[in-house]
């Protein structure tokens, strides 16, 4: 969760930071430029200015960093979560005793 947070955060400081360095962007310009920084994608640099250029080598090594720390969080949650459904399992199975399964239960099954 705090992973996500701090996406959330550095997407909010990027657009806002655009907004106020680059005149006449508008929210979703500066939105799709934070967008394009962080994830490394860069359409090019879109006449930026220095300050704007500064801004987004600033925005592009803690964009990185937090996105990929987001990406390794989620990826280890539902990793574990998987291993952790693996184990409940195999301790239901194993306090289970004295039990017959009985397979293809169907129209053929009951009138055996």
């Amino acid at each position: 969760m705090r992973a996500i947070a701090m996406l959330c955060v550095v997407m909010l400081v990027g657009t806002i930071g655009f907004l106020l360095i680059e005149p006449g962007w508008t929210v979703w310009r500066a939105i799709y430029f934070t967008l394009i920084t962080i994830t490394t994608v860069g359409f090019g640099d879109e006449t930026t200015s220095l300050a704007g250029q500064k801004f987004a080598a600033l925005l592009l090594v803690c964009g990185i960093g937090t996105a990929m720390w987001t990406l390794t969080a989620v990826v280890q949650f539902a990793i574990s979560y998987q291993f952790e459904w693996q184990r409940r399992m195999k301790k239901m199975i194993s306090k289970t005793s004295d039990h017959i399964v009985i397979c293809g239960f169907g129209r053929i099954g009951r009138t055996i």
